[in-house]
């Protein structure tokens, strides 16, 4: 450089497990015979998260995700008149009676001899409400028969053969009797009334009946609640059981999520979150992306518990760079991590990828940050400090991945410096940020229990993010952040 010139270098600085605490460090910079040594104005702090990793440069994150399991429409679509309040884990036991379920009638026998047997016990009546009765007689023919009121009250039958409307619905050709060859034969038969026309009202149909509608074959609170429609969208109303997408018979459950590779961009880094309910050893999940011929199994390198309400809840990870950048941007397949079915479960995963783009402006830094800190009715919640990192006052992008999160449950916020912040997109606001909806995912808008939620902020030298919660039980899971490393 010549005199006078000013120029800015970015380091990349590696912190040694037995680096002291709050010791500024001190850089040195030299060319030729000038030396200049810098000191930094702030040290390795001891409170804060670790990232899991972080880079700079023309950088951005995608994070996309989607949900491992769906709801169950129940044998009884009915309501119960008495339902049993949340949260009882459980369906309570039936009584000792001999009946399976005491909110499903049983079955009414169709054989119709045992009506006056004596030792078929007593006479049901409507017990089983979802089969509709038989017809006994038409109403309005008070005992006449129908071939009565087709002939009218003579009732004979001869002399000519009449002409009949074969237009009429359901009145089937009489056949030919002696003495129909244009003789007398008896009692004239008188003519059929002629079906009235209609003057109003839609046609009716060619042959005479009308067409049965058709029957929507997903109309249950389930269906519903997949649609984010409807009154039951929380997994604490459901059965929960596996969601399986792939039309693939090797995988038990699975689901996908899409993000796109900018032109001329390349993979840097990946990681693959994955949590569910229950507490496995060693879990693992299987992987496959745009171009795969077959899935991937990867397993975790940290598996971390925490203690929901209901049951224990894991969040683990497994880095996927390679596999990421091999195959590059597309729809994302991930299935079969380890998970407990049940009432109000729920099972998820999220993939997080720092992307090298050059259309990014300037240079930017990019950080993950992941914590599995269960938060319930807790206003303080889970920290995520990112003091001394950026500048001030700068505008930053980050993700949250979070699980278990209840669309009908408020009071869980994301926080910046204190106030609550919107999301950019999804079903949620600034008082019910996690409402099951993930970023990128394809298939149902309900992801149940699987949060992948976007924020714009401006950034402070002393920011913090934190996640609370005034009624929902949550799991933090991780953030990415990417802002401009000067301003």
């Amino acid at each position: 450089m010549a005199a006078g010139e000013s120029s800015t270098h970015f380091l990349d600085v590696r912190v040694a497990p037995d680096a002291e605490v709050d010791v500024p460090a001190d850089v040195v910079v030299s060319s030729g015979e000038v030396r200049h040594t810098a000191t930094g104005e702030r040290g390795v702090s001891s409170e804060g998260i670790p990232a899991r990793y972080a880079t700079a440069g023309q950088v951005r994150a995608e994070t996309v995700g989607n949900t491992l399991v769906t709801c169950t429409e129940p044998e009884n679509p009915e309501k119960p008149k008495n339902p049993w309040p949340w949260p009882w884990w459980e369906r309570p036991p039936a009584p000792e009676s001999g009946i399976d379920d005491p909110l499903v009638p049983p079955e009414r026998s169709t054989d119709s001899e045992t009506d006056g047997d004596p030792d078929s016990g007593p006479d049901t009546g409507d017990a089983d409400l979802r089969r509709t009765p038989a017809d006994t007689e038409a109403p309005g023919t008070e005992g006449r028969g129908a071939l009565d009121d087709l002939l009218g009250e003579e009732g004979g039958i001869g002399g000519e053969e009449p002409e009949f409307d074969h237009d009429l619905p359901g009145i089937p050709e009489l056949p030919e009797h002696e003495g129909s060859d244009g003789g007398e034969s008896g009692t004239e038969v008188p003519e059929l009334p002629q079906a009235p026309e209609e003057t109003e009202g839609p046609d009716a149909p060619e042959d005479g009946y009308e067409e049965e509608p058709e029957e929507d074959e997903e109309t249950g609170e389930c269906a519903q609640a997949r649609d984010r429609s409807g009154d039951r969208l929380d997994n604490d109303n459901w059965l929960m059981a596996p969601l399986d997408d792939d039309r693939d018979p090797t995988t038990t459950s699975s689901s996908a999520a899409t993000w796109e590779l900018p032109e001329g961009g390349s993979v840097r880094w990946a990681g693959l979150y994955f949590s569910a309910a229950g507490d496995p050893s060693t879990p693992t999940a299987r992987i496959k992306g745009p171009g795969m011929a077959s899935y991937t199994t990867v397993t975790a390198t940290d598996v971390r518990s925490a203690e929901l309400p209901a049951y224990p809840a894991y969040q683990a990870f497994a880095e996927v760079t390679d596999l990421v950048r091999s195959a590059g941007g597309g729809q994302w397949w991930v299935g079969d991590v380890p998970a407990t079915d049940g009432r109000g479960t729920y099972a998820g995963w999220s993939l997080m990828v720092i992307l090298e783009d050059p259309s990014v402006e300037g240079h930017r830094q990019a950080m993950v940050l992941d914590e599995t800190s269960a938060v319930f009715q807790d206003e303080v919640g889970a920290r995520f400090p990112v003091s001394g990192l950026l500048p001030a006052s700068v505008p930053a992008t980050f993700d949250v991945v979070a699980w278990e999160g209840d669309a009908e449950l408020g009071g869980d916020r994301v926080l910046l410096d204190g106030v609550p912040l919107d999301p950019r997109e999804g079903g949620g606001d600034a008082g019910n940020v996690f409402v099951s909806s993930a970023r990128g995912a394809n298939g149902d808008p309900m992801t149940f229990g699987t949060d992948v939620v976007r924020f714009d902020a401006q950034l402070g030298r002393e920011s913090e993010i934190r996640i609370s919660s005034g009624q929902d039980a949550l799991l933090a899971g991780a953030i990415v952040l990417t802002a401009p490393m000067r301003t």
